[in-house]
């Protein structure tokens, strides 16, 4: 991975976690009630019963 895709990845985690972010401008952005209303509404649903592996893919020679 990119360290400009690790960055970005770092950056969101950090915004998901505190809730706000900063602007190149230096304004504060809230996400935090988006952040709390996607985390109330999502629901994780399990197999009903456990997943087998996928069967592996042949290789093909290049």
């Amino acid at each position: 991975m990119s360290n400009r895709l690790r960055n970005l990845a770092t950056e969101n985690e950090r915004v998901a976690t505190t809730g706000s972010y900063t602007t190149s401008t230096g304004t504060r952005v809230s996400i935090a009630s988006a952040l709390a209303a996607a985390r109330s509404g999502t629901v994780s649903y399990s197999p009903p019963s456990p997943l087998r592996p996928p069967a592996p893919s042949p290789v093909r020679p290049r």
